[in-house]
């Protein structure tokens, strides 16, 4: 276990310096756009007369929308000659307009700015007249998102209101269906696994039309391999293998499905357990289980995200006490296809990959462990595989995934679980960056 610090090492002071304002840039730009549709917070202020929606204001793109709710309370009574009778409605990111399409003509009452960010109503005599107008208030969407957040303020009498708008282009539904021959767990799940130099073999002359191999260029990737068979996944769950498992009688996979078809649980990944030889069951193809961890904290520092794993859980799913919520499972679990597309797997991660598959997955995926399903593994290799798989002997290429993770995901440390490789790489980078230090 070690901890590297950010931003990592490259070849020389200037490229990582270029590399920082880099992943500055591209980290400012990805907040942007987040607070472009992220859940806004609404504070109500106490005793206000005026009532509105805070949030659940929707509008497609380029469409009109009445802004419903938005009332003053009678509570305020009659206004004098003295009292400045004025409403303004206006709109903050310039996202929208507003205009008033009142049916008729109130004698007195001014409404200026129609079609534009900012509408006054005044010279309006009572509480009543002044509702009566505000229900015919509309949005109109000027510029085409397909999710952003807009906010419009009212002001009236020293209170104010923000009612936040939504402009979301919906999506349409995007259905498994399958025929009814096929309703069941072989027309549902698909077996995938990413070999080095091995083919499965059948003990049938005819393994059948169900089996189907892709060959790739050597040394390609793992990820490189296991994003072209997720690509050629036709149902709607996927069951993710190493090519050294045996299936057991503890290999139900339709319990895998049962949790993943359930839409209480709404869960989108679900791990299962390795089975030894002595029928007792581990989380992991690991030695010592002290050294697997499972969930993840995630905490910010001024200069980036803090990454760490614990050894827990965040919780049992209500649904199946038999599962916890995990960030991170082994190498053998069941999920939702169309989830998962959704994470992809990183191609610059080529001889040593999963881990940074479920970082990637963090606030995408709702991952579980459940301990009905099990898998037998048998360690197969050869000295060809180990020279290509392992990476004791190359400190560069492990440091490389290091510091691809420091600048990918914003981190300023986070805590390996790769071995000795990247530990080694680890303290190499530390001893590095001090070295850089003392020069300058």
């Amino acid at each position: 276990m070690a901890t590297a610090c950010a931003p990592g090492i490259t070849t020389s002071a200037h490229s990582r310096q270029r590399a920082i304002a880099r992943r500055k840039s591209e980290f400012r730009r990805w907040q942007d756009a987040k607070k472009r549709t992220e859940e806004p917070v609404t504070v109500c202020e106490a005793m206000s007369p005026v009532s509105y929606i805070g949030n659940g204001l929707t509008v497609e793109p380029l469409k009109d929308v009445r802004i419903t709710g938005l009332q003053v309370h009678t509570s305020v009574g009659q206004f004098n000659s003295s009292v400045n009778r004025l409403a303004v409605l206006e709109v903050e990111n310039s996202l929208g307009i507003l205009y008033s399409d009142y049916p008729r003509i109130l004698e007195g009452v001014k409404i200026s700015g129609n079609y534009s960010n900012q509408v006054r109503i005044s010279s309006f005599s009572n509480v009543k007249e002044l509702n009566e107008i505000l229900r015919f208030i509309v949005y109109r969407s000027t510029h085409y998102h397909i999710k952003a957040r807009d906010v419009i303020h009212f002001r009236l009498f020293g209170h104010s209101a923000d009612i936040r708008v939504l402009i979301h282009r919906p999506a349409l539904p995007k259905l498994h269906v399958t025929h009814d021959a096929d309703d069941n767990i072989n027309g549902l799940v698909t077996v995938v696994t990413k070999t080095f130099e091995r083919r499965f073999q059948g003990d049938r002359e005819n393994p059948g039309n169900n089996i189907k191999h892709y060959q790739m260029p050597f040394a390609e990737g793992y990820n490189a391999g296991k994003n072209l068979l997720l690509s050629q996944v036709r149902t709607k769950y996927f069951l993710w293998v190493d090519d050294d498992f045996i299936f057991s009688k503890r290999t139900k996979l339709e319990l895998f499905v049962e949790k993943l078809d359930s839409p209480m649980a709404n869960l989108d990944l679900v791990g299962g357990m390795f089975e030894q030889d002595d029928g007792s069951l581990l989380p992991c193809i690991c030695a010592n289980t002290d050294n697997y961890y499972t969930a993840l904290d995630i905490s910010w520092g001024s200069h980036g995200y803090c990454l760490s794993a614990k050894k827990s859980d965040h919780g049992k799913v209500d649904q199946f006490p038999n599962c916890r919520f995990l960030d991170m499972v082994a190498n053998f679990w069941m999920a939702k296809t169309e989830a998962v597309l959704k994470v992809g797997f990183d191609l610059r991660f080529e001889r040593i990959a999963h881990r940074e598959f479920f970082i990637d997955a963090v606030g995408v995926l709702r991952i579980a462990q459940c301990d009905d399903v099990a898998v037998r593994h048998v360690a197969i290799r050869n000295p060809k595989y180990n020279k290509y798989r392992f990476l004791e002997d190359k400190p560069e290429e492990t440091l490389s995934y290091a510091n691809h993770l420091l600048l990918k995901n914003y981190l300023h440390c986070y805590q390996s679980w790769y071995g000795p490789a990247m530990t080694k790489a680890m303290k190499k980078s530390k001893q590095m960056k001090r070295s850089r230090g003392n020069k300058h």
